[in-house]
């Protein structure tokens, strides 16, 4: 749980799970903004989990955030904790623009044409190679013998 004095002050709550249903989430929100009114904070909340890939389910494990009381009463008391363990701190933040080249239809022809390309001039290069590297060793055993 992180709290963020900010204007107006932010209550972050993380779980680690895989998704979470919109009513939960909205009754998560609810109750947490009523924590906070008992504090005199009008707190914007926000809730994440860690994994939103409910529907791509891996050998069928699944971890949702569920609706649970004790759930909701132990994320009531780590914001309230949070709140009440607040410390100044500073942050940087900014921004940097980067560009990425990501392979799509028009890229995956470029790499095939260059791939063909490649391995056209190696079927002739590759037997120069050989032929030459055979010139070689037929020199060095001659000076050899």
């Amino acid at each position: 749980m992180l709290v963020f004095s900010s204007m107006p002050e932010y209550v972050l709550v993380l779980v680690d799970s895989n998704g979470v249903a919109p009513d939960f989430r909205d009754k998560l929100i609810s109750e947490i903004k009523d924590v906070g009114k008992k504090y005199n904070k009008n707190w914007q909340v926000g809730v994440y989990t860690t994994d939103t890939h409910q529907i791509n389910v891996v050998r069928g494990v699944r971890n949702p955030l569920r609706d649970e009381i004790s759930l909701v009463e132990e994320i009531k008391a780590a914001v309230v904790e949070a709140m009440l363990d607040m410390q100044s701190a500073q942050f940087y933040a900014a921004k940097k623009w980067f560009d990425i080249r990501v392979i799509g239809p028009r890229q995956s022809i470029e790499i095939v044409s260059t791939l063909n390309a490649t391995i056209s001039l190696a079927k002739f290069i590759a037997p120069l190679i050989l032929i030459g590297g055979i010139a070689a060793v037929l020199l060095i055993l001659r000076k050899i013998g």
